[in-house]
């Protein structure tokens, strides 16, 4: 398995360093997205009160996109579209983040 990871292409480059990039990017967003999901549901309530926390299914998701949007749009929030907006973006940033650190590390 070494010999793989030491492999070059034919301008000498190795395999290695865009393999660990691409998977810095991929536990970035995906972590940088979890906590943020997980900041919602512990401490975020739905449009009707109740807290985020004791729903489920479908409706503890719909009001997670919500609260990260800002509200239900009736309430003057952007709603789960504005959530689901904010989550891929906090997602993209993690990974970004991940990578600049990765290649700061791996000079």
């Amino acid at each position: 398995m070494k010999k793989f990871w030491n492999k070059q292409d034919p301008k000498g480059r190795s395999f290695a360093k865009p393999l660990g990039r691409i998977a810095a990017k991929i536990a970035g967003g995906g972590g940088a997205a979890g906590a943020t999901t997980g900041l919602a549901v512990a401490f975020g309530t739905a449009s009707t009160g109740t807290a985020i926390s004791s729903l489920s299914g479908a409706a503890a998701m719909n009001a997670t996109l919500a609260w990260l949007g800002g509200g239900a749009i009736v309430v003057g929030g952007f709603g789960m579209i504005g959530g689901a907006a904010v989550l891929a973006a906090v997602g993209v940033g993690g990974a970004y983040g991940a990578q600049k650190l990765y290649d700061y590390v791996v000079k």
